[in-house]
């Protein structure tokens, strides 16, 4: 027994030297050739990436080749998943309806139609980053994810980086919307006028006070549609991240300590998995240089900085899916003028891992909506005549031009030369962007239908009305562009950003995420400026730190005097409104004001279970909330139907003698040792592909400060034994008056469970601490 236990020390021993000791600074990667071109990488003190060549091209392929080596799991992951082949992974009823989503997406279908639309510049940056990939497959070690399980790691292809991107762009953004959407759908499905009326009452600027009575009884009469909650149809499938908000803010020269602009930004996405979702890393070009994080998977920076400018981003919100009521008879769909169009079907086969096939249709119209199906057809005359759902995803219309820009971005100088380039980005994002000259600019970017602007964009329109269904998508000149505000400063966070301009006119926001976060960055800067002081790097990390809730102190004076008589109640009171992890009174807050807007809900959808699960762990938490906080607030709506038979403070006071009553059976309540961070936020980091096998890759548990609507976001949510957090996915500061970047990432620059930046960055990004990101010393 000694004599293997000594064998195998010695194997674990030798494996360690192996893949630890060489995975060190310095070039220990050195030259690698990449379509006859020498590309050197090596990393820096913190593990991050350096990438140094002579032409564009090299950026892409020593990005390639960087990805792959740091991250090639996680890029093989996604790409099953964007093949809408998880099943032959992990085989599971949820794996399979995430397999048939992607597949009614059809993303490489789409991309194959695109391909031939490329220009002669991006297909040759698409294949050099493919050739950077493909270097690594074919000439190391693979890691040994791939030669245990169906990860092929077959070589890499053009189409696969255009599927990343719209994997992306859909899982991480537009189901927020077809979910905000689902929710106004189910609600008119199962209510009355009343119902309507309340819907008006919640979204005043996006639902009218009356609806035409065709649509509601098309609604009203639906054979089949979406489930009312997707319950989060990614959560558990690490691979994918749900996007939950972002924050970005930019400042002036003219009120810094350096007297250039400084800028902070941090996307948040999901946080309790290794490795993270972004990847660091340094571009060198002759005397100019690139600092910032790309997607694994894609060529490009996605924020960052060079010597000239500075840019980042949060998602841009913009409604890019609508859903359509569709008449349906003879397996035909009808139109306008009574026309009836012919539905298109295509079989889609899905591969388990048992071996076991399943057969899958989607049914399309020749306008481009695909049908929203609970029950399996084999064919078109199969579908029952009635009333049916159908979606359709503005990224059909996506054409060469508003692809992402995977250059390095070295030779942009201005705001205004790269705002030229980011509004073509079909993603929707609120890009904030500086330069050394001292300007600041906010830029919009997304593919926004083209709709008829007398329909509200919030509702499921009838197809066959006249210009209901949109065939073309807006001009990128056509998004918002705000340059040098008189106020010096910018901040965006998921908001309604058209009131950054009074003068826009495009109605292409149907929901957002609140105004607490983007209110609370305004008012930190403007408060600093008004005193006369100037903003510095430092008041830009306790920014992005900030945990005061702006939402609690708009509704908690109408909470507390509605407080039954108990010591919990008094904790509540004393709350300080900032959601530290140690918190009670964060935990109380969210427990009682949690239960109070899912029992709103639950009346609008005639069922309170239902209302309370969608509030408080779908992304409906993170994006309809505040819609019911006006409501909530507004003196003039106490009686409100949301309120079920009670009035506001009737219902209240029911609730919360409930919760926080001296006689509460509640334990989270009654056990004073429960805090908001032990009941509320706990967090695992998990490894992606072996968390479900094995713990031992996993960092934690810990807890997490933070809440969806204080500037340091966070969330918790669990689900069928699954969990998920979320947070910032990135930190990033700098100041335009020389070449420093502060970051953090939860997590560190490689995926590999036996690298040594595996997880170095985490220790930082749990602390609240920044590490330096510079080209200074290259």
């Amino acid at each position: 027994r000694r004599c293997w236990l000594s064998v195998f020390v010695l194997l674990v021993g030798l494996l360690w030297v192996f893949f630890v000791v060489i995975d060190t600074p310095g070039d220990f990667w050195g030259r690698v050739t990449i379509e006859n071109s020498e590309v050197r990488l090596s990393r820096d003190a913190s593990g991050v990436v350096i990438i140094k060549g002579t032409t564009d091209k090299d950026f892409v392929r020593g990005l390639g080749y960087a990805h792959a080596h740091d991250r090639l799991v996680q890029m093989l992951l996604q790409r099953i998943v964007a093949r809408g082949q998880l099943s032959t992974l992990n085989p599971s009823p949820s794996s399979l309806e995430i397999d048939k989503l992607f597949r009614k997406l059809n993303l490489e279908g789409r991309t194959r139609a695109k391909l031939r639309e490329l220009s002669e510049e991006q297909q040759k940056l698409l294949e050099s980053y493919s050739a950077g990939v493909n270097e690594f497959i074919q000439t190391q070690w693979l890691p040994i994810e791939v030669k245990i399980s169906p990860l092929a790691a077959d070589p890499w292809t053009i189409e696969d980086s255009l599927s990343i991107v719209q994997l992306f762009a859909y899982v991480g953004l537009q189901t927020m919307q077809t979910d905000s959407e689902n929710f106004v759908l189910h609600a008119i499905n199962l209510g009355n006028n009343a119902t309507i009326s309340e819907l008006h009452r919640l979204f005043p600027d996006q639902v009218p006070p009356t609806l035409d009575e065709e649509m509601i009884q098309a609604i009203q009469s639906l054979r089949e549609f979406p489930q009312i909650v997707s319950k989060d149809k990614f959560l558990g499938v690490s691979m994918l991240s749900e996007q939950i908000g972002s924050n970005n803010w930019v400042v002036s020269g003219a009120h810094t300590e350096s007297g250039k602009p400084l800028q902070a930004n941090d996307p948040h996405l999901q946080v309790d998995r290794l490795p993270a979702i972004f990847y660091e890393f340094i571009y060198k070009q002759g005397e100019e240089f690139t600092s910032g994080v790309s997607a694994p998977g894609f060529p490009g920076v996605i924020m960052g900085r060079t010597q000239h400018i500075s840019f980042g981003l949060t998602y841009g919100v913009a409604d890019q899916v609508d859903y359509f009521i569709e008449d349906i008879k003879n397996g035909e769909v009808l139109r306008p003028e009574g026309k009836r169009v012919a539905i298109r079907h295509r079989m889609e086969d899905i591969h388990q891992k048992d071996g076991e096939t399943i057969h899958y249709s989607v049914f399309e119209t020749e306008d481009g909506c695909v049908l929203e199906l609970t029950n399996q057809y084999n064919v078109v005359t199969d579908i029952p005549d009635g009333k049916y759902v159908s979606s359709k995803w503005a990224w059909d219309h996506m054409t060469s031009n508003r692809l992402p820009d995977m250059g390095h971005k070295q030779n942009y100088r201005t705001v205004d030369d790269i705002a030229d380039a980011l509004k073509l980005n079909p993603v929707s994002c609120n890009y904030l962007i500086a330069d050394t000259q001292g300007n600041i600019a906010y830029q919009q970017s997304g593919l926004v239908p083209k709709r008829n602007p007398k329909y509200p964009i919030m509702l499921p329109l009838p197809a066959w009305w006249e210009d209901a269904v949109w065939n073309t998508i807006r001009s990128a000149d056509d998004g918002l562009k705000v340059k040098n505000p008189e106020s010096g400063f910018i901040a965006t966070a998921n908001n309604d950003v058209t009131l950054l301009d009074s003068t826009f006119d495009i109605n292409c926001i149907s929901f957002h995420m609140g105004p607490y976060r983007a209110q609370r960055a305004n008012d930190i800067l403007r408060k600093q400026i008004e005193s006369g002081q100037k903003v510095n790097i430092e008041l830009m990390k306790e920014m992005q730190l900030d945990l005061y809730s702006l939402r609690a102190e708009r509704v908690l004076p109408q909470l507390l005097p509605l407080l039954p008589s108990s010591m919990y109640s008094l904790e509540l009171s004393n709350w300080d409104m900032n959601y530290y992890f140690d918190s009670r009174g964060a935990l109380l807050f969210e427990l009682l004001y949690g239960e109070i807007v899912g029992t709103m809900a639950g009346h609008l959808l005639r069922d309170v279970d239902a209302g309370k699960y969608v509030m408080q762990n779908t992304t409906m938490k993170r994006v309809i909330y505040h819609y019911f906080d006006d409501v909530f607030v507004d003196p003039t709506q106490k009686n409100s139907a949301l309120y079920g038979n009670e009035d506001r403070d009737a219902m209240v006071k029911r609730i919360a003698e409930q919760l926080l009553g001296a006689s509460s059976s509640v334990q989270w309540v009654v056990d004073r040792q429960h805090t908001y961070g032990s009941v509320l936020m706990p967090i695992t980091y998990k490894n992606i592909f072996w968390h479900d096998q094995t713990s031992i890759f996993d960092y934690g548990p810990y807890v997490q400060d933070g809440s969806p609507v204080v500037l340091m976001v966070g969330d918790y949510r669990e689900n069928e034994g699954k969990s998920w957090n979320s947070g910032a996915a990135w930190r990033y500061v700098t100041d335009l008056d020389n070449y420093i970047s502060y970051t953090s990432v939860p997590g560190g620059p490689s995926g590999n469970w036996w690298s040594s930046y595996y997880a170095n960055d985490l220790s930082l990004y749990i602390k609240n601490q920044y590490k330096i990101l510079s080209p200074a010393h290259l």
